[in-house]
């Protein structure tokens, strides 16, 4: 992993101020009367419709991931001030940080060949409704609105109500997770008559990426030919802190 020079930061911040003149006006609409403001210093924003300024770009933690062409994606290392903001969005509700992340996230993987459909993770009935949404969800929307992508919030089920993985080794996280999810039949369908062949997996934290892999079987099970692993941060697998 490599820490991002001034010129790729500079790439990034030019992308997101070109691709935001061609979002949606759905995405427009919602900065209408309200210019965007950094999420993290709360000066005005300079990038056009997205919630971060240039300078607080280039400090955020990046990773850089060498291959372009690798199945996976972390845009950010999960520390300060990503972390806090992803709480804000999971424990909080603030929408705001999934607007930011999903732009951020679409911006990371802007170079990268495109899906034909994004599925967030899903969460468990249960859990979807003790916490009144899915962030993954959320991000999933904004990424599909900058690249461009249908997003399909309902491409996949979440079929058991599965313990909290914040405190769990590595192996104990595969085991927790493995059959947990199934592609509904709608979905089926339209890889057969659409001929949907890469899909990318939106999360919003990977740590072992015991999820995100466990989702990947059930698509790779009913002939999707490329699963991407797409996440807004990479945490490290320690069982203090590390987010369920």
């Amino acid at each position: 992993m490599q820490v991002p020079n001034e010129s790729t930061i500079n790439a990034l911040g030019l992308w997101l101020v070109e691709q935001g003149r061609r979002l949606p006006w759905r995405a427009r609409w919602s900065f209408f009367g309200l210019p965007p403001r950094c999420f993290f210093c709360h000066d005005p924003a300079n990038l056009g419709s997205v919630d971060v300024c240039s300078e607080c770009l280039s400090i955020l933690p990046w990773r850089v991931e060498p291959d372009r062409l690798a199945s996976t994606l972390s845009a950010f290392a999960y520390r300060d001030p990503v972390d806090e903001a992803l709480k804000a969005l999971k424990y909080r509700g603030d929408r705001c940080a999934a607007r930011l992340f999903g732009a951020l996230l679409a911006a990371a993987a802007r170079d990268r060949p495109r899906p034909d459909v994004l599925i967030p993770v899903p969460l468990h009935p249960d859990r979807v409704c003790s916490r009144g949404f899915n962030q993954s969800s959320l991000i999933a929307k904004h990424v599909g609105a900058w690249l461009c992508c249908p997003v399909s919030s309902y491409g996949m089920s979440r079929i058991r109500a599965t313990p909290s993985q914040t405190t769990l080794h590595a192996a104990e996280r595969r085991h927790n997770v493995e059959g947990a999810f199934i592609v509904c039949s709608e979905f089926r369908t339209h890889i057969e008559s659409l001929g949907l062949r890469r899909v990318a997996l939106i999360d919003d934290v990977v740590t072992t990426g015991a999820t995100l892999n466990a989702a990947r079987e059930a698509l790779l099970e009913v002939g999707v030919v490329d699963v991407q692993r797409w996440a807004v941060a990479k945490a490290m697998p320690t069982k203090s802190t590390m987010p369920t």
